[in-house]
């Protein structure tokens, strides 16, 4: 992308001003987006690769019983950090 610069008058210089602002803000939140994004992808393959342990060794001991870690939590912990994020 080329740069260019273009004259403003004096009227409009708060009102650039606050749209580059917002834009700040904007590409901001969309790292911190992409970064929670990522995070929740690790969470939820540890948790499934956590979670497939837990079924083989259970099978393997022989009991017909065995139990998922709830993916919940992580889930929601993910989504209460974009909360905060976006206030």
């Amino acid at each position: 992308m080329k740069n260019k610069t273009e004259h403003i008058g004096k009227a409009f210089v708060d009102n650039i001003r606050g749209q580059a602002h917002d834009y700040k803000r904007f590409r901001k939140l969309i790292e911190r987006w992409v970064a929670l994004g990522i995070e929740y992808s690790q969470v939820m393959m540890k948790l499934e690769k956590y979670n497939d342990r837990i079924v083989k060794r259970k099978r393997r001991s022989g009991t017909a019983a065995y139990r998922k870690i709830s993916m919940i939590s992580p889930a929601k912990a993910v989504c209460s950090a974009l909360r905060q994020a976006l206030r």
